[in-house]
């Protein structure tokens, strides 16, 4: 993590992008929502070729927008901003490039689907409240080699996570996480505010799993459970209404 940064004044003849506090602003929801401690982890929010991400080792409740480091899709090198960038900052810049529909990126530590991560496994999707946000089991990356890790470390995350995806035949739009192993947990969204229910839903079918793991160690999903999960997500995300919601109420 290294020693935090402590610019805490903004910058005399700076202005606030809305997208720049938007970043500030999920990040410091993503701190107070408990998915993150100290200074781990990371959020960011696309902006047309260009990214925002956190300052590396900035404490989260002073982070403000003017913190905020603006980053090059193309080049991944600084555009705006006088801090470092997030060390994560590459890892995002490869999932931003993969699916161009993501906007925004969260890396936590939570504790429930961190230790799934430590453990080495994935989290199985094996109830109806996790099929509501998540389409099938959370994958789990397997690990980097030795040259891999010496060549370009995060770069080559970003790259297994999207690989892991490729070869396991998910979609990214319908299973909005994973689990880099021995790590910790990173999801996306649409938008800044979706990135952020995925986070916190993650954290909880987690923790719920992770129950359900110590009460039945040999927990299994029937080919009929399957099916209903496939409905459920398919009711909650207006799969099968050609689009339109039948979850919740219209406009909110």
């Amino acid at each position: 993590m290294g020693k935090p940064q402590t610019m805490t004044t903004r910058p005399v003849g700076r202005t606030q992008s809305n997208v720049k506090e938007q970043a500030a602003k999920l990040n410091r929801d993503v701190f107070k929502a408990g998915l993150v401690y100290e200074t781990w982890g990371t959020a960011s929010v696309r902006d047309g070729d260009r990214f925002i991400i956190k300052p590396s080792g900035f404490p989260y409740k002073k982070l403000r927008s003017w913190h905020m480091v603006t980053v090059s899709l193309n080049t991944g090198k600084t555009r705006e901003g006088e801090l470092n960038p997030s060390i994560d900052t590459k890892i995002h810049k490869e999932i931003y490039n993969a699916w161009p529909w993501v906007g925004a990126i969260i890396h936590t530590h939570s504790t429930y689907a961190t230790a799934f991560a430590t453990a080495g496994l994935p989290i199985l999707l094996a109830n109806t409240t996790m099929a509501d946000y998540y389409a099938n089991t959370i994958p789990l990356t397997g690990d980097l080699s030795t040259c891999e890790v010496d060549s370009d470390f995060e770069t080559n995350i970003g790259k297994l996570i999207i690989q892991t995806f490729k070869k396991q035949g998910i979609d990214p739009r319908l299973v909005p996480a994973v689990l880099h192993k021995s790590h910790g947990p990173f999801v996306w969204g649409e938008t800044a505010a979706k990135a952020l229910v995925n986070a916190k839903v993650l954290e909880k079918v987690a923790e719920i799993n992770c129950l359900a793991l110590r009460m039945n160690p040999d927990l299994t999903v029937s080919k009929a459970a399957k099916y209903m999960f496939d409905y459920h997500n398919r009711r909650h995300n207006g799969r099968l209404t050609g689009g339109k919601r039948n979850y919740g109420q219209e406009g909110h």
